[in-house]
């Protein structure tokens, strides 16, 4: 399994703080901040201590030439494209081997 994205809570309870997410596309991974989303280094991604992790089958993309993020949004030269619910929801429902897993919790 590849790591592929993380769901990541700030807040003192589940019931009040905010939630964003950290996705990994390709080599490189964005953060997800409500609409606004930039690129993160592979360092800042893996330094989060997320409440949810999204694995994907190693090499499951590549073997059945699936790249749905192409499929759903344009490329934009030199920026970000934004990303839609809808979009997004249709690409989840294509299948393509994507396993969501709570983390474990924490003992502080």
């Amino acid at each position: 399994y590849e790591l592929v994205g993380m769901l990541v809570h700030s807040g003192r309870t589940c019931d009040s703080g905010h939630y964003l997410s950290y996705v990994k596309s390709g080599q490189r991974w964005f953060k997800a901040n409500d609409a606004v989303v930039t690129e993160v280094s592979q360092d800042i991604a893996l330094s989060q201590k997320p409440y949810i992790l999204v694995y994907e089958v190693a090499g499951m993309k590549a073997k059945h030439g699936c790249d749905s993020y192409h499929r759903y949004h344009r490329k934009e030269e030199g920026r970000i494209p934004s990303l839609s619910t809808g979009s997004a929801r249709e690409a989840a429902s294509n299948g393509g081997g994507v396993r969501a897993q709570s983390a474990p919790p924490r003992r502080d």
